[in-house]
């Protein structure tokens, strides 16, 4: 039970290579770095590349709970690019 021909979902690797928050008078930046490595598929061939995940916003009283929404902000535009080019690695 449970198993199918199709084939199953693709297994990809990501190391972080950078995650930190710069913080200025009024402004906070949220960034996160990774490198995600593609395994070759039936084809396409095995590729490396890294991602920057962003968030750019107001800083308005450094609370944790506006550094974590930035993070999360970030982490939402990180797999949101990754999502996109595993889309049309799985199409071919």
């Amino acid at each position: 039970p449970g198993y199918t021909r199709d084939a199953g979902a693709p297994a990809i690797r990501i190391t972080v290579l950078k995650a930190y928050v710069h913080g200025l008078v009024s402004l906070k930046s949220a960034n996160l770095v990774v490198r995600v490595q593609f395994p070759a598929n039936g084809t396409a061939a095995a590729i490396t590349k890294t991602y920057r995940g962003f968030d750019d916003s107001m800083n308005w009283s450094t609370s944790q709970g506006e550094i974590q929404e930035a993070f999360n902000t970030a982490l939402d535009n990180l797999t949101a690019q990754i999502g996109t080019d595993l889309g049309q690695r799985c199409k071919r």
